[in-house]
């Protein structure tokens, strides 16, 4: 006799996206407008314009980088998993005949999903941004390849610390006000982390 435990929802998998799909399009509209956007601001004004090859992705949009990358993350694993943090969307979901595992597999696909896609998009389009404009070797291939990987290992890192969090302390606010705490104690050392000056 089959089981009637299924290991994949396709109907909560769809849901999960519908919930949490939003964050994705800001996340990626955030990115666009924080990169290729500002690169061709920045250097198709001025034809004349001589300017030096970037070091970084990471320096345009003076930093803000960085706190998209300790803010999309956070809300996106609060938002993900708030039904377990109340009883009673806790008790509708867990009845379900979807495995406990299944569900926080689920979750954890889409939250991989909508953190990497918008950066990959990203990535792609800076890469075409580069034959738009007027200047030769302002950034390579491998510094969008650098960007793109720092990025997506940092999202992760911060989405997972903060579900690890949130299963600890089953309450929204204190699980995102625990992984400020502990990224900020160390803040220092998380700075050098940070490429900004990746050649």
């Amino acid at each position: 006799m089959p089981s009637k435990i299924s290991s994949f929802n396709r109907g909560l998998f769809t849901q999960s996206f519908r919930s949490v799909g939003w964050i994705g399009l800001v996340y990626s509209f955030l990115l666009l407008f924080a990169l290729p956007l500002q690169l061709l601001m920045k250097y198709t004004g001025n034809p004349e314009f001589k300017p030096e090859k970037i070091k970084t992705l990471f320096e345009l949009f003076d930093g803000l980088q960085l706190v998209f990358m300790f803010t999309v993350p956070v809300l996106l694993a609060v938002f993900l998993f708030r039904y377990i943090q109340t009883k009673a969307a806790a008790d509708y979901f867990h009845s379900l005949p979807v495995r406990r595992e299944a569900l926080y597999h689920q979750n954890i696909i889409v939250g991989i999903a909508i953190l990497v896609v918008p950066v990959v998009i990203t990535a792609g389009i800076i890469g075409l941004v580069k034959g738009m404009l007027n200047v030769t070797d302002l950034y390579t291939a491998k510094d969008i390849m650098v960007w793109a990987g720092y990025t997506i290992i940092f999202n992760l890192v911060v989405f997972f610390g903060t579900v690890a969090f949130g299963m600890f302390t089953g309450i929204s606010i204190l699980q995102a006000i625990f992984l400020y705490v502990l990224t900020s104690v160390d803040y220092p050392k998380l700075d050098r982390l940070i490429p900004w000056n990746v050649t």
